[in-house]
């Protein structure tokens, strides 16, 4: 009964954060810090790989 309660609790923070305004802007700087910091590292290859497969014709 307490993993209920625990996991509904998750739940309902979950959901208020994301029905916070601010909540769009918090989570594009983290992705953002996570794309600097990915295509400054060793998986850059990884990262820029769908960029340069994109042809222009």
């Amino acid at each position: 009964m307490s993993s209920t309660v625990t996991k509904g609790r998750i739940q309902s923070t979950f959901r208020h954060f994301l029905d916070a305004e601010a909540s769009g802007g918090i989570i594009l700087m983290v992705v953002a810090v996570l794309a600097i910091i990915t295509a400054n590292s060793a998986l850059a290859d990884s990262y820029f790989l769908p960029c340069m497969s994109i042809s222009v014709l």
